[in-house]
């Protein structure tokens, strides 16, 4: 039995439940649980710092040991950074000329926080509250160092361009949304910055996750568990699936596997 010893989690979906706002109590109870036997926990989330200032108490109490932001761009730890690896210079402006030609919402995040370049569609910020209970300021981009695009289109015609334009960023595409992160750079990156970091064996990581975005966490992780109500194509790279995040899904497949 592998002895594991630090676990990261997305976020949205993961930890914390559209369905009311909040971490479900059983997360709660997981996650005090581990810390007390010793584990270091952490966060890996697409969201960049600012979007999780608006979380629940719990969520920004909480010592957690490392915080993987911007879908791996941006890792911390301790107050310590960690890993910055910036979108190449040059993407934004190839996409501002993209999203001229195309009408698509560009919201991009740095490290003073997310910021929409130029007006964003009524149904992508009523999304976008939903989600963040925030909404990225409208300021026109100044050439600053980017960590995370995030492109909505109703459009299906713009695959095309948006690759072409992101010069070999790492691209998750899903529903109308497209998220680009530097080449290479997904969160899984992250958690290997921190296995570095610890000197631990990524081998003793678990990585829990519910989107496409957390593909490769959990493909590099020693085990990564699906959420139950997670999308069929990361169940499939999963190595095992719990329950549901509004059905205890977290606390009780870690008492099944004896952590806590």
């Amino acid at each position: 039995m592998t002895n594991y010893k630090a676990c990261f989690f997305d976020i949205d979906g993961t930890l914390y439940s559209h369905s009311y706002q909040d971490i479900p109590v059983s997360a709660q109870n997981a996650l005090l649980a581990l810390k007390e036997n010793g584990w270091k926990l952490g966060i890996a989330t697409s969201r960049c710092a600012d979007e999780t200032k608006q979380l629940p108490s719990f969520y920004r109490n909480f010592p957690f040991d490392a915080y993987i932001y911007d879908g791996g761009a941006h890792v911390v730890s301790k107050g310590e950074g960690i890993q910055d690896k910036p979108i190449p210079k040059g993407v934004m402006e190839k996409l501002i000329e993209v999203q001229k030609q195309t009408g698509m919402d560009l919201r991009y995040s740095c490290a003073a926080g997310d910021y929409s370049h130029g007006k964003i569609s009524d149904w992508y910020l009523d999304v976008f509250f939903h989600l963040y209970l925030n909404m990225p300021l409208e300021k026109p981009y100044e050439e600053e160092p980017v960590f995370n695009i995030l492109i909505q289109s109703e459009r299906t015609d713009i695959d095309d361009q948006i690759e072409q334009a992101s010069q070999g960023c790492n691209i998750v595409h899903y529903n109308r949304v497209w998220e680009l992160t530097a080449p290479g750079v997904e969160k899984g990156d992250g958690v290997l910055a921190m296995a570095k970091h610890w000197n631990m064996d990524i081998r003793d990581i678990v990585c829990f996750g519910d989107g496409l975005n957390d593909i490769e966490m959990l493909k590099i992780a020693g085990l990564g568990v699906a959420m139950g109500n997670g999308k069929q194509q990361l169940k499939d790279a999963a190595d095992a699936v719990c329950g549901h995040i509004d059905e205890d899904g977290i606390l009780i497949f870690m008492k099944e596997q004896g952590w806590i």
